[in-house]
């Protein structure tokens, strides 16, 4: 019987959801060699091989495959357990939460975040990436937060992951955003003028959805497409000084005319609203940090609702 410790059994599962020993590695900072040292620590207890080496990668045994629930259980309930040492207190621990989010979520929410954060927690900070495309969905954001390579996501309903826990932050809808002094719109857009007009649009729009939003009676139609960006937070620099529209969430449009001289138009057609969700990895549920961010970006996203309202 081996001595065992955690280490042992996070490399297990490590090598489970990776398949690679050179992954696992480069996820701990450790040696190939000590992984392998350690899955032959492993092989020899169980007195099974755990992994057959193929050419798509380690494939686990029938064993291994057994033994994958209980073990992630009680990494699960080992990091729940440290967790309840000790209280999180924001202006002593030190602490670093990645967070996945769309370009926009970043520009307002995260940003805004992130200032509270060097005010009240100044030892706390996030690592923030964004999504490459509308592309990426539910199966994929379960696979990010299964494998502890994001904390948190800022995620429109229809992304966040049946497996993890998730609260609304709040619901939006979309508006059209112009360059402040465009002369050829007031303060609301129909149909023929928003089909007329030339959009700054993102590279991935035509999946989302978005050019439908505005109808006619003889149905929706195409929009003519001018500027395409890369992201969300390019669109507003692509309408200063030209008579181009855009048509992006209402809170990332607030944003950008805070910043920006640029206003917002309103849709004659209302789009329908979305709700936009906080999720984070389960292992992270009770864990005091993680609960006091969880707050934090609630309170900032309440914070930015009172004062859009106002």
């Amino acid at each position: 019987m081996i001595s065992f410790d955690l280490n042992l059994f996070q490399t297990l599962k490590a090598l489970y959801e990776e398949g690679s020993a050179t992954l696992v590695a480069r996820r701990f900072g450790i040696t190939q060699a000590a992984v392998s040292a350690q899955l032959a620590k492993l092989r020899q207890h169980y007195k099974d091989d755990l992994f057959h080496s193929t050419g798509r990668g380690m494939e686990p045994t029938p064993l291994m495959h057994r033994l994958i629930m209980p073990i992630s259980e009680l990494i699960e309930l080992a990091g729940n357990a440290a967790s309840l040492k000790s209280d999180f207190d924001p202006l002593v621990h030190e602490r670093r939460f990645s967070i996945l989010a769309g370009s926009g979520y970043a520009m307002t929410l995260l940003a805004e975040v992130s200032r509270k954060l060097h005010a009240e927690a100044p030892g706390v900070y996030i690592t923030l990436s964004t999504f490459p495309s509308l592309d990426t969905r539910s199966l994929r954001l379960t696979d990010l937060l299964n494998k502890h390579r994001c904390d948190f996501a800022v995620i429109v309903e229809e992304m966040k992951s049946p497996s993890h826990p998730t609260i609304e932050l709040y619901s939006d809808d979309y508006v059209c955003l112009v360059d402040k002094d465009n002369p050829l719109l007031g303060d609301v857009i129909d149909g023929d003028q928003y089909y007329s007009l030339t959009h700054v649009v993102r590279q991935t729009e035509e999946l989302s959805g978005l050019h439908e939003i505005v109808s006619l009676g003889d149905g929706p139609r195409k929009k003519k497409i001018g500027p395409v960006v890369r992201t969300n937070a390019l669109v507003p620099f692509f309408l200063i000084g030209t008579h181009y529209i855009a048509t992006v969430p209402r809170h990332f449009a607030l944003g950008a005319a805070m910043r920006l001289p640029l206003r917002l138009v309103e849709l004659q057609t209302k789009a329908p609203k979305h709700r936009i969700m906080l999720q984070w990895a389960s292992h992270l549920e009770h864990e005091p940090g993680a609960i006091w961010l969880r707050d934090k970006i609630q309170q900032v996203a309440s914070e930015l609702l009172n004062h859009e309202s106002n």
